[in-house]
């Protein structure tokens, strides 16, 4: 391989352990629906973003992912998409109301005095 002169990679095999090369096929993705969509890792990392209507003012919705992380939901941030009224702010937070599994779902809260006009959501998980 050195006459050859192919780098370390050429020397890798493909996996997801140490010092392998990952295929392409480890790396799954849903773009398809939009704003719904995830992204997987090979080192069992899940992105996903959504989008869900809106919330009225003083209440919680529960909000389903658009696929169960398999192990635990690590982290989600919300934030308001619009409002009809452009003048109030509108804050759109995690509810501490539990869910039946959070690996599923999550509720959001809008703690603001106006309804929004829509809402996208980023978590994170294993």
């Amino acid at each position: 391989m050195k006459n050859l002169r192919l780098g370390e990679a050429a020397k890798r095999a493909v996996g997801t352990g140490t010092n392998q090369i990952p295929d392409m096929g480890l790396f799954a993705a849903n773009f398809a629906g939009g704003a719904n969509s995830y992204a997987k890792f090979p080192n069992g990392l899940i992105i996903q973003t959504g989008a869900i209507t809106s919330i009225p003012a003083g209440t919680s919705i529960e909000v389903f992912y658009p696929i169960a992380f398999p192990t635990q939901m690590c982290f989600v941030i919300f934030t308001a998409a619009g409002s009809a009224d452009s003048t109030v702010p509108i804050s759109i937070g995690v509810d501490a109301q539990s869910v039946t599994d959070s690996r599923k779902s999550v509720m959001a809260r809008n703690f603001s005095t106006r309804s929004n006009a829509g809402t996208r959501f980023t978590a994170i998980g294993f």
